[in-house]
């Protein structure tokens, strides 16, 4: 039942309880502290009259005629013993009487002719004397229940205003969330470069605000990732598609010749080659963006996997006479995934044996320090401008005409790199180094 309340009235509910709490606190403290005032006040003034009798009994020498000068209004007695020796009219008023014990001692509370009254008495010192003395205390009792009847007739009071209160308080706390409910229902697909207003940067909600924007930022940036990509993605599949119609159509209306038609499948062969190798490299991308519990990982000596892909390159190097070389540490196992790693490494050799023109030099080099792996791929190509480094990782992504399907690319292989390395919790960046034109450096985590 509280869950399903709104936050306002749970706020408002919460901050009622929580004054209603303090103000019964407060409340039993101040009837308390009220009645031990007015309760000493009657206790002090039934001790006065008893002490006004024991100062004219010794200042007499205990002689009881002199009490008459004290007259007959104030209900006091005076006993000897158990036998009483003096009365007023006023105690006689009240028709106190004892039984042939005599007094009870102390302080006593007694109900006379509806009246409640209280008896005190003392001993005269040096005098066989004991002298008793009554005093109203109705009055004390009756605004005892005056001062509770108050503080009872208060509380509802007090509960409304701490409603209102609470629930205005609750509001104003709560206008700021309103106000970005709105502006986020506000945004839509195509408005995500909205942001929400920020009031106060350093309280809980301006907090949550900015972390909202940043939200919107990432989620407008994936959004412009996606539409590009989905734009690239087209854009290479239509090509082949269109080349392979185009070659069909072409080998159906020319001459029917075996020639003709085995050149034209060869074409076609050719075009469904590189859609599947499209095909494969966006399967690894979204294979390595997944879930990382659906990928498996095992011991695995990395260097051991580096050279082996620096020897199924080797071909190729040798083909554009480059020299391609591995050094580093001999053994390092890490727990990884082979298969993205090992297309990682391919795709960054083959980027720099790509771009490196015949007589160049490509060296991947591998060492370990205490807490991360470093790989470094460094080649004597054309490098990368340093404003497009961070770009070049990007889906699809081109640095110039130089770099298109001609050169057997699609913009895929670094953006599946970046992926693969960032899967295992390593980083890869392009640096420059003495004596090459672009280092590829990878850091891989060893634990």
């Amino acid at each position: 039942m509280w869950n399903k309340l709104k936050i306002s009235w749970r706020l408002t509910l919460a901050n009622t309880l929580v004054i209603l709490v303090i103000y019964s606190i407060l409340a039993i403290a101040l009837h308390g502290f009220l009645w031990n005032l007015l309760d000493n006040d009657a206790r002090n003034q039934l001790e006065t009259r008893i002490k006004t009798v024991v100062d004219v009994l010794q200042n007499s020498g205990g002689d009881l005629y002199d009490l008459y000068h004290l007259g007959q209004e104030l209900p006091y007695s005076v006993w000897d013993g158990d036998r009483l020796v003096y009365q007023t009219e006023g105690w006689q008023h009240y028709g106190v009487s004892f039984p042939k014990s005599g007094p009870p001692s102390g302080r006593q509370i007694i109900e006379r002719k509806d009246e409640i009254l209280q008896l005190g008495s003392q001993a005269v010192e040096d005098y066989p004397y004991t002298v008793q003395a009554l005093h109203p205390y109705g009055p004390t009792l009756r605004m005892r229940r005056q001062i509770k009847l108050t503080l009872l007739l208060i509380t509802p009071l007090i509960a409304l205003l701490a409603l209102l209160g609470g629930y205005f308080q609750a509001r104003q706390a709560l206008r700021p969330i309103k106000s970005l409910t709105r502006q986020a229902g506000s945004i839509a697909a195509d408005t995500l470069s909205k942001r929400l207003s920020v009031r106060n940067e350093k309280d809980e909600i301006g907090e949550l605000t900015q972390v909202f924007n940043e939200f919107l930022e990432r989620l407008e940036s994936a959004f412009e990732n996606l539409k590009r990509f989905t734009s690239d993605a087209a854009h290479e599949l239509r090509s082949p598609l269109t080349s392979i119609r185009s070659v069909g159509e072409v080998a159906l209306q020319g001459p029917e010749e075996v020639d003709s038609y085995r050149s034209a499948l060869g074409s076609i062969l050719e075009e469904t080659e590189r859609l599947a190798q499209l095909s494969e490299s966006l399967l690894t991308l979204t294979r390595a963006e997944g879930a990382p519990e659906d990928i498996k990982r095992e011991p695995t000596d990395l260097p051991d996997l580096l050279r082996q892909c620096v020897a199924d390159l080797q071909v190729l190097a040798e083909e554009k006479n480059i020299e391609l070389i591995y050094s580093g540490v001999e053994k390092q196992d890490l727990n990884v995934n082979v298969e993205l790693l090992r297309r990682a490494f391919l795709n960054i050799i083959s980027n720099s044996l790509r771009y490196t023109g015949e007589t160049g030099k490509i060296s991947v080099g591998c060492r370990s320090d205490r807490s991360d792996l470093m790989i470094e791929v460094c080649d004597t190509g054309v490098g990368i401008p340093h404003d497009q480094r961070q770009a070049v990782f990007e889906r699809f992504y081109r640095l110039d005409t130089s770099r298109t399907r001609a050169t057997g690319g699609f913009g895929l292989g670094l953006a599946i790199a970046l992926q693969a390395v960032r899967f295992h919790g390593g980083s890869i960046t392009f640096e420059d180094r003495e004596g090459w034109s672009l280092c590829c450096a990878i850091r891989l985590p060893l634990e």
